[in-house]
């Protein structure tokens, strides 16, 4: 029987020759060549056509991924066994997809990689049983999540059919195309169509033939866009039923978006009584109104002695007086107390000289109401001379609004910049991490990997029972140092988290924290959206930096981890069954720092961190993120 052909790729000169030596050393095994890179290696097997080909899985660009896909896809008889220094599911299974038919994890005897090379030859697949058994419980459970999944849209769909039946209003879903695609029973009703009727035609069949053209062109305006109009905007509509008849409606407009496509929900309500009252209302309304009722700012007039003359409806809204309760009442009833006495001696000087005084003059006004509270304004005054002697038209606005959006575009730009200083402190940071994992990776455990198999090869030329004894420890000294360094691999940046998102690297992580001390734990993930890049990053770490903590001093036998989506971000909840410990007495042990510097991170990035630990009852850590410096703006109430 002809012996094995096998072709090495890997980029460290001393592991390959190591392996080289190793495969060498079975008989029915033969090395047909050595490549340093991805590329060397493509073109080696195709010279030497080798069986199985054992590949480094992250050499430099991602190359023994490509290799090995480019392997598989053009070379189907040849078997391709990854070699790894990382024993994670997500790196497994990259290399898996790929095409690779076993997975070896640097540092392993040499027996399991002769093993493994002989079983891919056989078409058999090579994985430690831990490894395996997790990659295909998860695989498992992703196929079972994706059932409920789509068992849960179902159900949604139904209850979405049963809230669009149960609407008061006349419900007409429309899509960019202008088709109609969904109607309620109140539509039907109102437009005295069945909905099989209606279904399909164009949604201008409901509007009257001499507005369809300029409705058409409205909606081709808009087509594609997030459009929305509320109820009671002011515009007037007319609707057309099936027999013909026309009647006044209100509608409003709401975009709906499935599918990259932009839909519109019409909800449409006769308003023919109402368009009635309010023809009665605004034809009594124009024989008590006058010009300052139309004014959208509070009007005063005041005269020389500063009594009140005239108020407009909105001076009564604004202020919470009547108009009988204003009139003759001096102008200083609507100033806050503590500015009255300077505001009589302004107000002879303004009649001694009068003159107009626009809006926006940049005083700090404010006015107060019949309640007592008060509230910012801007003023302008105008001069008005009458038969009485000369008058002053004051027009205030309520600026509350204009000064809280002010506020919030300053504390908008505050956080924008606390974002920008927080990505770039994420990225440096994770930067280096990168960096110290891939020297780990390219160097140390290669170099540590062929020492070990350096170790094996002379342990087979020795007969000496101790001295075989003493290479034995040796070798499970340099095994246990390269299973350190992979977890610490893991700890700097785990592969997990950009392949498979923040819920899969948090399992892994509590994995490792159940196996390293025995508590379990629970994880829920209810995120809809994942997050992604700095945000992700930061979920992460904060999240590692708790566990941490729990590891090392809460003494707990459980934990629970809890991720959902909250407003437009992401709330974290972790919470062990330990003994708990004295937040505030604590500032000088061990851990603190860790709780300033997770609660510094979440704030600067635009989120908040919050902890509670009542002695003997465990610890909660609780903390939430945006997905976007916007989103800070609409965050959840920290419930500390």
């Amino acid at each position: 029987m002809s012996a094995i052909r096998v072709l090495l790729v890997d980029d460290d000169r001393g592991l390959i020759q190591a392996l080289a030596d190793t495969i060498r050393s079975a008989p029915d095994l033969e090395v047909v060549g050595l490549a340093g890179d991805a590329a060397g290696g493509l073109q080696m097997a195709i010279e030497t056509q080798p069986q199985v080909v054992l590949m480094d899985s992250r050499m430099p660009g991602g190359g023994g991924v490509v290799a090995t896909r480019e392997i598989s896809s053009t070379m189907p008889d040849v078997r391709v066994v990854a070699l790894s220094a990382h024993e994670d599911k997500a790196s497994a299974l990259e290399m898996i997809e790929a095409g690779a038919i076993g997975y070896i994890v640097k540092g392993a005897p040499e027996t399991e990689i002769i093993d493994a090379i002989k079983r891919a030859h056989r078409g058999q697949m090579s994985m430690s049983a831990e490894l395996g058994v997790t990659t295909f419980r998860d695989l498992v459970r992703d196929i079972r999540d994706l059932h409920e999944t789509e068992d849960l849209l179902h159900k949604n769909e139904q209850r979405a059919a049963a809230i669009v039946e149960s609407i008061p209003d006349a419900v007409v879903i429309v899509g960019d195309d202008g088709l109609i695609e969904l109607v309620n029973q109140p539509a039907e009703r109102l437009f005295g169509y069945l909905r099989g009727e209606l279904v399909g035609q164009q949604l201008e069949v409901l509007v009257p033939e001499r507005y369809r053209h300029v409705h058409e062109h409205m909606r081709a305006r808009v087509k594609g866009e997030m459009y929305s109009r509320p109820m009671e905007s002011g515009h007037n509509f007319n609707g057309l039923r099936k027999d013909g008849s026309e009647f006044p409606v209100d509608i409003s407009l709401s975009p709906l978006k499935i599918d990259g496509r932009v839909k519109t929900i019409a909800s449409i309500r006769d308003v023919t009584g109402r368009t009635i009252a309010e023809d009665a209302h605004r034809k009594s309304e124009q024989l008590f109104r006058g010009l300052l009722d139309s004014a959208p700012d509070g009007m005063v007039i005041v005269d020389r002695s500063g009594a009140i003359q005239v108020v407009n409806a909105q001076t009564e809204r604004l202020f919470g007086y009547t108009r009988l309760e204003l009139r003759g009442r001096p102008i200083e009833l609507l100033l806050p107390e503590r500015f009255r006495a300077t505001h009589v001696r302004h107000r002879f000087g303004y009649f001694g000289h009068p003159q107009a005084r626009p809006m926006g003059a940049n005083l700090d006004l404010f006015g107060r109401r019949k309640d007592g509270s008060e509230f910012p304004v801007d003023i302008s005054l105008s001069p008005m001379e009458s038969e009485d002697g000369t008058l002053v038209i004051a027009a205030v606005r309520d600026v509350t609004d204009r000064r809280e959006a002010k506020r919030k575009l300053d504390e908008s730009a505050e956080l924008v910049q606390k974002q920008r200083l927080f990505a770039r402190l994420i990225a440096a940071q994770e930067e280096e991490r990168l960096r110290i994992a891939s020297d780990i990776h390219d160097d140390t455990i290669q170099a540590m990997t062929a020492t070990s198999l350096r170790i094996q090869q002379l342990r087979r030329h020795i007969e000496d029972a101790g001295q075989i004894e003493l290479l034995t420890r040796l070798d499970e000294a340099v095994r246990e140092s390269i299973n350190r360094l992979r977890r610490l691999m893991f700890d700097l940046r785990p592969a997990a988290l950009d392949r498979s998102g923040l819920a899969a690297a948090l399992r892994e992580l509590l994995e490792r924290l159940e196996q390293e001390t025995h508590i379990q734990f629970i994880l829920e993930n209810r995120i809809e959206v994942e997050p992604l890049g700095d945000m992700r990053t930061a979920l992460y770490r904060i999240s590692q930096e708790a566990l941490a903590n729990i590891k090392k001093h809460s003494n707990a036998s459980t934990v629970h981890v809890d991720l959902r989506t909250a407003g437009s971000g992401c709330l974290v909840r972790i919470a062990d069954d330990g003994h708990g410990f004295d937040i505030d007495g604590n500032d000088n042990k061990p851990g603190h720092l860790g709780l300033v510097s997770m609660q510094e991170r979440a704030k600067i990035a635009g989120g908040w961190w919050s902890i509670k630990s009542p002695h003997g009852h465990g610890t909660t850590v609780e903390f939430w993120l945006p997905l976007s410096p916007e989103a800070a703006e609409a965050r959840p109430a920290d419930p500390a």
